[in-house]
């Protein structure tokens, strides 16, 4: 009996199997990191939601969560990482703190992945677009994300 699961797991194999052949393409395994940011999974796949400290002042997460939120501008390459960690503004745990310093880390790494703004003028618009349906564990809502 075919079941819902095993479905799905052969479709993506499916799927994974036409990239091969038109494209150069190597199956790492499920994601692990994104941004520098360690994806903690139980065994369904669900984030974990093991017990975590509260900060006891979480004035510094919160300067740091906003300098990065401003930084997304010409760094759209985090804006997914601080979205995430700005929902935990009022209240965030040690392991929030954790990863915005992992995203700082990553931004030390990678210095020359931002959007360059200049002061020149040009008549062509560019814009670019993102969405990502359900991929949000904590949520199950798609991500989306445009750059003009």
């Amino acid at each position: 009996m075919i079941t819902p699961c095993s479905t799905k797991v052969l479709l993506f194999q499916a799927t994974k199997l036409m990239l091969h052949t038109d494209f150069k393409i190597k199956d790492l395994g499920e994601m692990r990191y994104f941004l520098g940011l360690e994806i903690a999974r139980n065994k369904d796949g669900i984030m974990d939601t093991h017990e975590d400290v509260a900060l006891s002042d979480p004035t510094r997460n919160q300067k740091l969560v906003g300098k990065l939120l401003y930084l997304t501008m010409t760094r759209p390459d985090i804006s997914y990482a601080v979205q995430n960690l700005s929902q935990f503004m009022h209240k965030p745990k040690k392991s929030h703190m954790e990863g915005a310093l992992r995203v700082i880390k990553y931004l030390k790494n990678a210095p020359g992945f931002g959007v360059m703004l200049t002061s020149k003028v040009s008549k062509q618009l560019s814009v670019y677009c993102d969405v990502d349906w359900a991929t949000s564990p904590m949520t199950r809502r798609f991500v989306s994300g445009f750059v003009v």
